[in-house]
C-alpha cells in the first residue's frame, strides 16, 4: 500500500511569497534609512575631526589652512591637499577622510574630500568679498561641507528666494547656507556644513545667528 504524499498548494505558496514580500518592503527602507543616518553621523564626525585639526593649527601659527593653490599644491589637485597644513610636518590628523556623500556631478579626482574654503583667502582674492559670500563662508572663517544624503552640492541659495533657483557664487548676489535637515527625510535635499568661528566680514543680521545656531 502506497502512503499518501503531501505537498504545498499553489495558494500556500504564493501567501507565503506574499508575507515575504510585504516583510522586504518594510525592512529594505529602514535598511537603507539607517545606512544613511550612519553616513551622515560619519560625515559630521569627520568634520569635527577636520575642525579639530584646523583649530589646532590656528593656535600655533595664528591662522587658518588656506584655500590657495602654491606652487606644490597647483590647481588640478584634488580638495585633500586643501588640509595638507594639518597633515604635515605636523601632524594634526592622522589622514583625510572621503565624503560619503560624493557628488557624481564633481569630478570625483578634485572632489575626494569634504570641501573646504577659508575666509582670508577670498578676502586676499576679492576687491569686494562681501559680494560674493566671502568665499561661501558667511562672515566666517572658514567653511567645510558636505553633499548630503541626495548627492548634490548645493550649499547656498539666492538670498531674495531662499527656496528659488540656485545662482553661483560668481554671479554676486549673497546666498543662505541650505542645511541638510533629516526632519524633512532621511534622503532630502540640503548639504551637511559645519563653519569655523567670526570671520573678519561683516554680513546682514540674520546669516551669522543661523550659522552659529546651527
Amino acid at each position: 500500500m502506497h502512503k499518501q504524499k503531501y505537498g504545498f498548494t499553489l495558494i500556500e505558496l504564493l501567501i507565503v511569497v506574499a508575507i515575504i514580500a510585504i516583510l522586504a518592503a518594510i525592512a529594505i527602507p529602514n535598511f537603507l534609512a539607517a545606512q544613511t543616518r550612519s553616513k551622515v553621523s560619519r560625515a559630521k564626525g569627520e568634520m569635527k575631526t577636520l575642525a579639530t585639526g584646523c583649530e589646532a593649527y590656528y593656535t600655533d601659527y595664528n591662522c587658518y589652512p588656506s584655500y590657495r593653490w602654491t606652487p606644490s599644491t597647483p590647481q588640478g589637485r584634488p580638495c585633500s591637499w586643501r588640509f595638507w597644513a594639518i597633515t604635515t610636518p605636523v601632524a594634526y590628523i592622522t589622514r583625510v577622510p572621503k565624503d560619503p556623500f560624493p557628488d557624481p556631478a564633481r569630478d570625483p579626482f578634485i572632489y575626494d574630500t569634504y570641501d573646504y574654503f577659508d575666509e582670508q583667502y577670498f578676502i586676499d582674492v576679492s576687491s569686494n568679498p562681501r559680494q560674493s559670500w566671502g568665499g561661501h563662508t558667511w562672515g566666517r572663517a572658514w567653511r567645510m561641507s558636505s553633499a548630503g544624503p541626495d548627492l548634490k552640492q548645493d550649499y547656498a541659495k539666492s538670498w531674495d528666494s531662499p527656496y528659488g533657483t540656485w545662482k553661483p557664487w560668481s554671479s554676486g548676489v549673497t546666498g543662505w547656507p541650505n542645511y541638510y535637515d533629516p526632519t524633512n527625510g532621511t534622503i532630502s535635499n540640503g548639504d551637511i556644513i559645519r563653519f569655523g568661528g567670526p570671520g573678519k566680514l561683516d554680513y546682514p543680521n540674520g546669516i551669522a545667528n543661523e550659522i552659529i545656531n546651527n
